[in-house]
């Protein structure tokens, strides 16, 4: 029925008063007189929703209940506490549907009527969204609880936000309210939370690119006795808000892969002990000395010596996992300038010592062999035939208990052709020369041990890569030993490119270091901390190699020489004095 075609009484000021309030609102209003159960007042909105845009004011009151128990709870209530505030209701719509309403009645006299006066809220679709978003919940709830990877996320200040899976709180425990990522992890792994803090501020600064902040989040953290390992994605692209954190316990994997690493170590051990007894021995021997020492170093720079003098014979030796250990910890050092906690030099080490433990009954170092050739036999038997005094023979056998020098430098330059092969340096030709000396492997062990530090700088620094020889042919590496009037000296002659003393000088420069003598130019890549190169590698880059063999040399009163010509070669020799 229509506005123009109802007759009505006319109404009170209060009720003009009312329609005048309510009729443009943009919400269903309406007013019932209690007593006849009649509508008296509908607005505009209310005709629309229920009564398919026909005006109702006059007709019986509007049955909009759902659930018709309503209507008695509600006048309940308005009798109890005189007015209902946004009292949830099921709603009938015109359509024949049913929508979600909040509805707030007032009963107000106007003229001698009880006159109940209503506005209803809509709020359908903010109740699908509500019940959309707790099946949400319920379904997220579901597979938080089945899967096995530690799941939450982060909001900006790396505060836990929103749901996380069962399993976090199984690795990482139970957070308290309002915990923070780094705070929370801060006993079980400190130089992870510390890493954590530096790396969500710039993270957060947002002066490098998303990427690049990321990958300087830290990954790995031990925590509870898991090895666990991070990983970080933002939700929300470059205007991240919110960034998810997926937590996986690698333990059993990197127990698995450090098994096999050591089987493959141990195994390659094995094959030297095949074609080169003395020199496992050697190695295992000077390994376990130079543990011992960077367990307890006297300083820092002789602990990166050390350190780099391990990890050099570990890598000639194929032991690739402990020379990344060793790895790790110089690059500690490196970007700190503080010595690892004794616990962290102590794992790293742990590796050797289980390297040690499975090779040593092979190669039973009390036992060792001794090293004859043909052309000692020979030499035996012709003292023999000349009637060579009992002394004469008894020193020459005493000799036989010691190491051949031709034996110590074919060995390395079986490691030097392996470091090339690795390198990508291609096929090495080797050569060696040397007269028959023998020496006590006890009074130069130490020596060797650092010598390697050249014949790595050799491959890695003085070999060129194939494309970049030209017609120079297979490159060539020379070892050598020569008696000298009261000296020995050992030397290394590569046929790479030579040092690039040009370089060596802008760099020097370009720090403050004197460069202008060809004396100070060889003094400076001798020197501790300085290399021509850009980056640091697991062979070479950090400058302490040279150094490390120059102490060793010094402790045994010799000199350190370097000779290059550019385009030629480079010649490393150490002269020690010798009876």
């Amino acid at each position: 029925m229509s506005n123009a075609a109802r007759a009505l009484p006319p109404e009170p000021d209060e009720l003009l008063l009312y329609r005048t309030l309510a009729v443009k609102a943009p919400i269903p209003v309406l007013l019932t007189d209690l007593s006849t159960s009649h509508v008296i007042f509908t607005n505009d909105a209310t005709d629309q929703v229920f009564g398919g845009g026909e005006n109702m004011e006059g007709e019986a009151a509007l049955d909009f209940y759902e659930h018709p128990e309503d209507r008695t709870a509600l006048l309940m209530k308005i009798r109890e506490q005189g007015y209902v505030h946004e009292y949830p209701l099921r709603v009938r719509r015109f359509d024949g549907s049913v929508g979600d309403f909040v509805a707030s009645m007032v009963p107000i006299p106007i003229s001698g009527r009880p006159v109940l006066y209503t506005y209803l809220m809509d709020v359908s679709e903010q109740r699908k969204a509500e019940r959309h978003l707790a099946r949400s919940h319920q379904e997220m709830s579901r597979i938080l609880s089945k899967v096995e990877q530690g799941l939450f996320t982060l909001d900006r200040s790396a505060q836990i936000t929103g749901a996380r899976s069962v399993s976090t709180d199984a690795l990482l425990g139970v957070p308290s309210e309002d915990t923070r990522l780094p705070e929370w992890l801060s006993d079980q792994d400190p130089a992870f939370s510390v890493a954590l803090e530096l790396g969500w501020e710039n993270l957060c600064d947002g002066w490098l690119p998303l990427e690049l902040a990321l990958e300087q989040l830290p990954k790995r953290a031990q925590v509870r006795g898991r090895s666990l390992e991070f990983a970080w994605q933002p939700i929300g692209g470059e205007d991240w808000e919110r960034m998810l954190v997926v937590v996986t316990d690698v333990t059993d994997a990197e127990q698995a892969r450090a098994a096999k690493a050591l089987q493959e170590e141990v195994l390659a051990l094995v094959d030297h002990v095949l074609s080169d007894r003395s020199g496992v021995l050697d190695f295992l021997d000077e390994a376990e000395r130079l543990s011992a020492a960077i367990q307890a170093p006297p300083d820092l720079p002789t602990l990166r010596r050390d350190l780099h003098t391990l990890k050099g014979s570990a890598g000639l030796m194929g032991c690739g996992v402990l020379a990344h250990h060793l790895h790790e910890l110089e690059s500690f050092i490196d970007a700190s300038g503080e010595a690892p906690s004794a616990q962290e030099l102590s794992d790293a080490l742990t590796h050797l010592e289980r390297l040690s433990e499975r090779v040593q009954p092979l190669v039973n170092s009390s036992q060792r062999r001794l090293q004859v050739s043909p052309a000692d036999v020979q030499a035996l038997r012709a003292q023999l035939q000349s009637g060579a005094s009992a002394d004469t023979l008894l020193a020459l056998l005493d000799t036989w208990e010691h190491e051949p020098l031709r034996s110590r430098l074919e060995r390395m330059g079986r490691q030097a052709q392996s470091l090339a092969h690795r390198l990508g340096k291609g096929a090495l030709k080797l050569q060696t020369q040397g007269d028959s000396l023998r020496v006590d492997p006890a009074r130069l062990g130490r020596f060797w041990s650092a010598w390697s530090h050249a014949i790595r700088n050799a491959v890695d620094h003085g070999i060129e890569l194939p494309q970049d020889r030209g017609d120079k042919g297979p490159p060539t590496l020379e070892l050598g030993v020569a008696r000298q009037p009261g000296a020995l000296r050992i030397w290394v002659r590569d046929d790479g490119a030579g040092v690039d003393w040009e370089r060596v000088r802008t760099k020097a420069q370009a720090h403050g270091l004197p460069a202008e003598t060809p004396e100070e130019l060889e003094a400076l890549l001798l020197s501790d901390g300085f290399s021509t190169r850009e980056e640091i590698t697991h062979t070479s880059g950090r400058g302490v190699g040279m150094a490390a063999l120059g102490a060793a040399i010094h402790e045994l009163g010799g000199v350190l020489h370097l000779e290059s010509e550019r385009g030629v070669g480079t010649t490393l020799s150490a002269t020690l004095p010798w009876p």
